[in-house]
């Protein structure tokens, strides 16, 4: 209060500045000096400014409370809001959720998301436009020995004979690590196939290790196949092949954690725990504010489950569990997806959000010419909220300024999807690994049919126990790629093929020493954390190379200093039944591309593109 009226009457003029220790001292002597004219306008000044304060906070209430909170408390859920939310998210989902296989629906799925939002936050660049499902069924031509197409006719005819399948938590954990960092419509296909051949959790823990390789093959990220398979196995040995219905049972199983445990849990019976994935926190960060990345551990880990928890018991806890969650998590690959508005007629919970108000009382201050004391409120209480981050409010607050101009300060509809775009904040990002490779491509011809030469992943590690072509790391840096020499990559590629063919039939020893072609492109492959640049050395074996039948097409490699590696001669078909990943994929399509395009008649002389070499 001394330094409000100090700094007050310092801004007066000269015959209203007043004796500031008499006011503050009710000096009865010194205040015989002031005016009385002098103390009604100071007064009439003062109530004007605490008048205009009083509005500014009533104008802008929830920007306030926003930008002053200092506790993990202010995000959570008031009883009655809670239940308006479950009640308004429930009845969306039942009315218009997507119809999917391990949901218990009948076909036909419509597994994308691009019919539910009219329109798209221009300000994500970053999101990619989502493909029909029906673009994952369409016929391409066939350009190589993989024949995609016929895969993906198979896949077709399944889903036309499919019938609506029974909810079961074998069924339901197939899918839920399936979808984890993978589109819904991808997964469609993928889970038809996978439930037709192991519609059992017995049938899956019997497949051998390339047959769950063959029918994961493209969906990346294949560690989750091996969990899944060897997870399969524990609960047969140990539970008798069925999965248990508690949380910390269900975790004490390969490959689940407490998302996916809890997914099971409330989906198939009926348990109230909450499930929080990315989907969630972006729709929790967007209801409550919260400044922070979806990633982040006191988020995704800890109190996100807590706010999410107060959705599930909302309503008495009266409302199915598991459909409270397969609403938030559609939710937020529908209308709150990155790319969501906020601002859309159809979503259920537009007037929840608080992403949206703040935005739009960002924009009045604006018009009203109160922002620069609207800033002022977060100066005044240092962010100390658990929930979100140290810096988190004002990078909010500067994502909303930045993404609209002067005129559009005026339309709140505007205002409202800069305010959904700002939250969640974004996650540092990371770089990734640069891995320069060294790939040999070597084909044999066996009556017609052409075999290559595979080597087999070790057990650990990246793409663990897949098929690849012979290659070996030449340089592998965080940033950018280093340039390495073709007789550097030369070198450890012969030394590699040595190793593995050391016990390999005598035509293959003598294919590997015929001249070999450096294709000039590398082939570039990325994945979610490193990227992979292939330089391709092809050799097409000779004549006097062909396939002896006699000979054993498949032997192990003991290598110096390496774990044994199996290696083997597979056709396009024999590489179908094991699976091989969308890199060995690619590498295949172009070697198969070039090979044709050299082996038709050309008037030049030479080609230039490709060198030849010996081993």
């Amino acid at each position: 209060y001394h330094y409000t009226v100090a700094s007050f009457t310092r801004s007066l003029p000269a015959r209203w500045r007043v004796d500031r220790l008499a006011l503050l001292t009710n000096d009865k002597r010194s205040s015989s000096l002031v005016s009385r004219t002098s103390l009604d306008s100071l007064q009439i000044s003062m109530a004007k400014s605490n008048e205009r304060n009083e509005k500014i906070n009533d104008d802008y209430k929830s920007l306030k409370e926003w930008m002053c909170h200092d506790d993990a408390s202010y995000h959570k859920f008031t009883d009655e809001e809670a239940s308006e939310i479950q009640t308004a998210l429930v009845g969306w989902y039942r009315k218009s959720r997507r119809k999917l296989p391990w949901r218990g629906d009948a076909p036909p799925y419509n597994g994308s998301t691009a019919g539910f939002s009219q329109m798209k936050n221009t300000d994500d660049s970053k999101t990619k436009k989502q493909k029909k499902i029906s673009k994952y069924f369409v016929k391409k031509e066939v350009t190589n020995g993989i024949k995609e197409e016929a895969e993906k006719k198979l896949v077709e005819n399944e889903c036309n004979m499919s019938m609506a399948q029974e909810v079961t938590p074998y069924g339901v954990w197939v899918s839920e690590i399936m979808l984890q960092q993978t589109r819904v419509e991808a997964v469609i296909p993928y889970y038809l196939k996978w439930m037709k051949s192991f519609p059992t959790v017995f049938a899956l823990a019997e497949a051998s290790e390339d047959e769950v390789n063959a029918h994961w093959a493209g969906l990346g990220f294949y560690r989750r196949a091996r969990m899944l398979h060897s997870g399969a196995k524990t609960v047969v040995k140990c539970y008798n092949g069925e999965l248990p219905s508690s949380v910390p049972e269900l975790m004490k199983i390969n490959g689940i954690g407490r998302y996916t445990a809890s997914a099971i849990a409330s989906t198939a019976y009926n348990v109230p725990v909450p499930v929080v994935d990315g989907n969630v926190c972006r729709v929790l960060s967007r209801l409550k504010g919260i400044a922070n990345n979806i990633k982040a551990p006191i988020f995704k880990d800890k109190l996100g489950w807590v706010l999410a928890e107060q959705l599930i018991s909302a309503n008495d806890g009266s409302c199915n569990p598991g459909e409270v969650n397969q609403a938030l998590m559609e939710l937020g690959a529908t209308f709150c997806a990155p790319s969501g508005t906020g601002m859309e007629n159809g979503d259920p919970l537009k007037k929840f959000y608080l992403s949206t108000k703040l935005a739009i009382e960002l924009g009045r201050a604006k018009r009203d010419g109160n922002l620069k004391e609207v800033l002022n409120f977060s100066k005044s209480t240092s962010c100390s909220c658990q929930l979100c981050d140290c810096d988190g409010v004002s990078l909010v607050i500067t994502s909303i300024i930045e993404k609209i101009d002067e005129n559009s300060f005026h339309d709140d509809h505007i205002l409202g999807r800069a305010g959904h775009a700002a939250l969640p904040t974004c996650p540092p990002k990371k770089k990734k690994r640069e891995d320069v490779r060294a790939v040999a491509v070597l084909s044999f011809d066996c009556k017609g049919k052409i075999k290559w030469l595979m080597v087999k992943r070790p057990n650990d590690g990246l793409l663990a126990s897949q098929w690849e072509f012979p290659s070996v790391v030449v340089s592998s840096l965080v940033g950018k790629a280093t340039e390495v020499v073709e007789e550097k990559r030369a070198e450890l590629l012969d030394s590699f093929l040595k190793d593995i063919c050391t016990d390999a039939p005598n035509f293959v020893i003598e294919g590997i020493r015929s001249s070999r072609e450096q294709l000039v492109e590398p082939v570039e492959h990325i994945f979610s954390h490193v990227r992979h640049t292939s330089w391709i050395e092809y050799i097409n074996a000779p004549i006097s190379a062909k396939i002896d039948e006699s000979s054993p097409l498949k032997w192990t490699a003991f290598e110096l200093l390496r774990k044994p590696q199996e290696v083997s001669l597979m056709s396009a078909e024999d590489m179908k039944s094991v699976g091989i990943t969308a890199e060995v994929k690619k590498i295949l399509n172009y070697v198969t591309k070039e090979s044709s395009r050299r082996s038709k008649p050309s008037r030049k002389k030479s080609d230039k593109k490709g060198k030849n070499r010996k081993l």
